[in-house]
């Protein structure tokens, strides 16, 4: 398996497996930023293949803990993405291509977070057979 994990300002899967996206590269993002994606693209190996896929996401601070995100006057909440499947493997007539599993979360409302470094860490485990880890580490920016 090979998990690339990118964020961005935007971006979407289209029907035919093509990720779309717009804004990528950023380190810093204001105290409160706008909408942003955030692209997990896994290529599974033939032989990784029937199996359960998971994936989670989470934001985290600078000590990996769960990052504290304001949502409202009085709301403080964590993100914490958790999501599952199932690998299947190609036909034969598609030996040799990658079997590649696109996934996109946007998160609409971007987020309010108190300035400081963080990362946003993605793990994708297929069954027992293989598991990775990606950090996207980024800064948030006190306010001018």
């Amino acid at each position: 398996m090979k998990l690339v994990f990118l964020v961005a300002d935007a971006a979407q899967v289209d029907d035919r497996g093509k990720v779309h996206v717009i804004g990528l590269g950023w380190t810093n993002i204001p105290t409160v930023s706008p909408p942003l994606a955030l692209v997990l693209i896994v290529d599974i190996e033939q032989h990784e293949a029937p199996n359960t896929v998971g994936v989670k996401v989470e934001l985290l601070d600078k000590n990996d803990q769960l990052a504290k995100v304001v949502r409202g006057q009085d709301s403080v909440e964590t993100i914490q993405i958790i999501a599952g499947g199932q690998a299947m493997p190609l036909p034969d007539d598609r030996a040799g291509e990658p079997n590649r599993l696109p996934l996109v979360i946007q998160l609409d409302r971007g987020i309010r977070i108190v300035p400081g470094t963080y990362k946003f860490r993605a793990t994708v485990n297929i069954g027992a057979v293989a598991s990775e880890t990606v950090d996207q580490v980024f800064r948030v920016l006190p306010e001018p």
